[in-house]
This record gives C-alpha cells, sequence and structure tokens, in this order.
C-alpha cells in the first residue's frame, strides 16, 4: 500500500472520530449527509445490508466490526470536489469524490491530501451546490 493511499486510509476514521467530538459538544451543521465508504466494494456491500431491511446507521455499523470502513454522515458537511458518478448498486447512485474538508460547528477543518471515498445520499438537490448535476 502506497503511502497516499494508506495516510487517506488512517485518515478517514480520524476525521470520523473528530467530527463525532463535535457534534457530542453540541455543534450541528448543515450540508451532505449520506453513507461514505472507503472503496466502491465497500458501499457495494453496505447498500446490500440496506437492500436486506437495514438502516444506513445500521449498515455503517456492520460495516465497521473489525475496521473503520463506513460512516453515516448526518449532522456535518463534508466538502467534496471532483464529485461523479461511480456506478450503482440497489437502486442508489454511487458517487466518488475527494475529500477536502470537514465543516463542524461552522468551522473548516482541511483534509490534506485529499482523502477518495465512495458514497450514497438521499440529498441529490444538495450535489447541485457541490458543483455536480445530479
Amino acid at each position: 500500500m502506497t503511502g497516499h493511499r494508506r495516510r487517506g486510509r488512517l485518515l478517514f476514521p480520524a476525521l470520523v472520530v473528530l467530527a463525532g467530538l463535535f457534534i457530542a459538544a453540541g455543534a450541528r451543521a448543515e450540508g451532505i449527509r449520506g453513507l461514505f465508504c472507503n472503496t466502491h466494494a465497500e458501499i457495494d456491500a453496505a447498500v446490500e445490508l440496506m437492500a436486506a431491511g437495514r438502516s444506513p446507521e445500521s449498515a455503517a455499523a456492520l460495516m465497521n466490526v473489525d475496521a473503520m470502513r463506513c460512516t453515516y454522515v448526518d449532522a456535518i458537511r463534508y466538502v467534496l470536489a471532483q464529485t461523479v458518478v461511480a456506478g450503482g448498486s440497489g437502486g442508489h447512485t454511487i458517487y466518488r469524490a475527494r475529500l477536502t474538508g470537514v465543516e463542524v460547528g461552522g468551522r473548516l477543518v482541511n483534509v490534506s491530501p485529499p482523502a477518495e471515498l465512495f458514497f450514497i445520499t438521499p440529498d441529490v438537490a444538495q450535489l447541485a451546490a457541490l458543483g455536480r448535476d445530479a
């Protein structure tokens, strides 16, 4: 595994923990929400769990049994760049993007280097605000 890819895999769980701390402190932010995973295969597996009746939160928890792979983002804002359609699974459109920052409580925390991730979202209208035509 390259150093860049390894840093990206380590950064994603660290951001989730950081975001969780801000949420626990009562911070609220509006923005894109959805189920985010590290790889296309992981988001496919999470969508399969949802197709079997699991909630997005439950699917993320089941994907994280032995390692941090997915998170359900509903109270923070991920700042994304280069958002593109990466495919579909279980009736959901899967997107690929570069995570460049996390906005929590009005503060922007930059992500450097940007981390690649895959996601599904119920907020199709908000993708247009990110510069992605839905």
